[in-house]
């Protein structure tokens, strides 16, 4: 307090507003991130890599429920990966995992869909496009940041 009414106070004031400490805030954001990648991974199901005979037979036995196949793309352009799923009761011929995925020729893959399909289990192709909304966004905010 000013002891002297006439005279102004030379002290600087001192301002006590915390900022935000944005490094703790990112190491933050890191950690919960990591730690929910690692939970999705540590809770998704157990898939295995089928060999494609293997596969061409459980279908010829109708062990498999669903099958379906996406396209890789780019310079593979007859390679796809095949995702299926097992009948429960025949789990135990294929070590107890009812998940398999392979990477395949397309006219292998097509052939055990035909199986597949023969016998009423579901299949599906899945047709990737190659615009969608996000693939314009992710393109076009970076040209309107550098114009801006």
């Amino acid at each position: 307090m000013n002891q002297n009414p006439k005279r102004p106070d030379t002290r600087k004031k001192i301002d006590y507003k915390k900022k935000p400490d944005y490094l703790i805030m990112l190491f933050t954001i890191v950690i919960v991130i990591g730690v929910f990648l690692f939970l999705r991974d540590a809770l998704e199901g157990q898939v295995q890599e089928l060999t494609v005979g293997e596969i061409q037979s459980a279908a010829q036995l109708e062990h498999i429920e669903s099958l379906e196949y996406s396209l890789i793309g780019g310079d593979n352009f007859d390679l796809v990966q095949v995702t299926g799923k097992i009948y429960d009761q025949h789990v135990q011929f294929y070590d107890d995992i009812a998940s398999f995925e392979r990477v395949m020729r397309i006219d292998q893959a097509q052939a055990i869909m035909d199986t597949v399909e023969a016998y009423g289990g579901t299949t599906n192709v899945v047709a990737k496009s190659g615009v969608t909304f996000w693939t314009v966004i992710i393109n076009l905010v970076p040209i309107a940041l550098v114009v801006v």
